[in-house]
């Protein structure tokens, strides 16, 4: 008689055990709870210092551009939309008007919502050929109180960047 034999193979079981599935989960959920409120305050300094950065660089895009096309130059700030605009003088038939910059200069900035207008001496500000401008102050105010403001003094060049944290 042939003898069957069964023969019995030892299962290795390999895995992880509900316990250390579980102590992963609340390590991981420790760490998220203490990460994403760090992310988002970066974000929103990232958002200000952004803002203020394009501010500053249309400034100087006015200004330059003043002096390079020997023309005035305009940038309109509208308090109530929380915007600026640039625009330059033009001439037809000899009447002068201002008329928006083409372009991605020319685009209308608006400001995020946790930043407001604190401080504004002037609505517009003139940059002119021979590299003067306006004498004027913005200062713009993140919700974390961080500052930022941009003084022109009005004579050549005279622009000057001062951030308040």
């Amino acid at each position: 008689m042939a003898v069957l034999r069964k023969k019995f193979r030892k299962c290795s079981l390999t895995g992880f055990t509900l316990i250390e599935i579980l102590l992963v989960l609340v390590l991981l959920s420790i760490f998220v709870g203490l990460v994403i409120p760090r992310v988002g305050i970066l974000f929103f300094d990232y958002e200000f210092h952004s803002t203020a950065n394009k501010i500053e660089k249309l400034i100087r895009f006015a200004s330059y551009s003043a002096i390079l096309n020997k023309n005035i130059y305009r940038l309109n700030i509208d308090r109530t939309a929380k915007s600026f605009s640039l625009s330059q003088k033009k001439t037809v038939n000899g009447n002068s008007e201002f008329e928006n910059v083409s372009g991605k200069a020319g685009s209308t900035l608006f400001l995020p919502q946790r930043v407001d207008l604190s401080n504004i001496t002037a609505d517009e500000i003139y940059f002119f050929p021979d590299g003067s401008s306006t004498a004027s102050t913005i200062t713009i105010k993140h919700s974390n109180d961080n500052t930022v403001s941009f003084v022109l003094k009005g004579f050549i060049h005279g622009f000057k960047v001062m951030y308040e944290e």
